[in-house]
């Protein structure tokens, strides 16, 4: 029973940390940090975020580009993520933005297809 409980009670947390991060990202982060679903490490938040699925992709798009020390730290090891050896160009970067909506801003997609080009071609 007390199992159950902090089962639901971890569900419940991490539906509120997507809500938060829908609605503003570091909000949302800070949110998971605070109640330990995840660590201030960017690897560890780049994690979470290339995989769970109720994000909003076009605010994870818009976040991953913004230009601050927070997001790329983020976005360098969101990139990292993905494995590239031997795939072809176009579906290694269709891996990638499968899990985002690319940013409208110029900057913010040059720093996307910066890291990406960071990881492909290494």
């Amino acid at each position: 029973m007390v199992n159950t409980e902090r089962n639901i009670h971890q569900i419940m947390i991490l539906d509120q940390g997507i809500i938060q991060f829908n609605a503003k990202p570091k909000d949302g982060i800070a949110f998971l940090v605070k109640n330990k679903v995840i660590s201030e490490d960017p690897l560890d938040i780049a994690k979470f975020l290339a995989t769970t699925d109720k994000l909003d992709k076009h605010v994870l798009g818009n976040f991953l580009g913004k230009d601050n020390d927070f997001s790329i730290a983020i976005l360098n090891m969101f990139a990292s993520l993905f494995h590239y050896d031997g795939v072809p160009f176009d579906l290694a970067l269709r891996a990638l933005t499968s899990r985002f909506a690319m940013p409208g801003e110029s900057q913010m997609i040059y720093r996307v297809l910066e890291r990406f080009s960071v990881y492909y071609s290494s």
